[in-house]
């Protein structure tokens, strides 16, 4: 499902309100969902200038993509939301594979949340019953809550605060709480990030990383704090506080300029790093 329009070469389909969505139970999008704009012809830009408010009622399928937010592909295009995200998610969840936020591709110009002058919230919750599951298909794949930028020099950033919980709904995937920047892109959020797992009744297998990932000279810095809160959980994957800083490629940076807090209650724990990871050669 594509809330506003397709748009190809020298194309201009904005929204300039908001968008508010209403789902019942057992929903199925054969192919795939996209939040707010879709643009991948040249020149072409599909922004929505209010904010997306979306729930749904109970069981989510998803064939390929869900992107929470707007989806820009090929140069000079862009696909931003100005006034953030409210996302309620009830019951199983499934797709193939996982964006909160952004998409950014083959050289796109942005599909950011806020502005540098409108700081926005970016919230998600998923509420389960405490064995209601939340993956992607492909076992291989990670779930990506923040913006995600593949390649090109664009920006997917979040500008303000990001909230994301799961109450009673277990991720199957390793889990990126903030954004993921690849090949000189920018994932980042000017703000603080706010992540609560509770109330699981079986386990977490996958690790969380709480920050961003930053790969070949990409950023996923967060220039906030970052909360972090499990209660009544129990996680067998490696839990990080902050992000993870993957090459030695210059520029790459999954930097945290503010705290990092990690709060448990009645949670048993495989192994948790307050910090970050860095990798192969790179600063933590």
């Amino acid at each position: 499902m594509r809330i506003t329009s397709t748009l190809n070469a020298k194309a201009l389909s904005n929204v300039e309100g908001n968008i508010t969505s209403k789902f019942g139970k057992n929903i199925q999008f054969i192919q795939a969902y996209y939040g707010g704009g879709f643009t991948f012809g040249v020149n072409s830009y599909a922004n929505v200038g209010g904010k997306i408010t979306t729930s749904y009622a109970g069981g989510v399928s998803i064939g390929t993509n869900y992107v929470a937010a707007g989806y820009a592909r090929n140069p000079d295009t862009t696909a931003n939301v100005i006034g953030g995200l409210d996302y309620t998610i009830n019951g199983d969840f499934s797709c193939g594979s996982y964006y909160g936020a952004g998409y950014l591709y083959n050289s796109a110009n942005s599909a950011d949340i806020g502005t540098k002058d409108n700081s926005v919230l970016v919230k998600t919750i998923f509420k389960g019953d405490g064995t209601n599951t939340m993956r992607t298909s492909n076992s291989s794949i990670w779930q990506y809550n923040g913006g995600y930028a593949q390649f090109g020099g664009g920006t997917v950033n979040v500008y303000g605060d990001l909230s994301l919980t799961f109450d009673g709904t277990i991720p199957q995937q390793t889990l990126i709480v903030g954004g993921y920047g690849n090949k000189t892109t920018n994932a980042d959020i000017t703000g603080n990030i706010e992540f609560t797992m509770q109330n699981l009744d079986d386990p977490m297998s996958s690790s969380i990383y709480c920050g961003g990932y930053a790969a070949n000279g990409g950023t996923a810095n967060i220039t906030g704090n970052i909360t972090t809160q499990y209660n009544n959980s129990t996680i067998n994957g490696a839990v990080y506080g902050g992000g993870r800083n993957a090459d030695a490629t210059a520029g790459t940076n999954a930097d945290i300029t503010g705290n990092m807090k990690m709060i448990f209650t009645n949670t048993v724990l495989s192994s948790a790093y307050g910090g970050s990871m860095g990798a192969d050669g790179n600063n933590a």
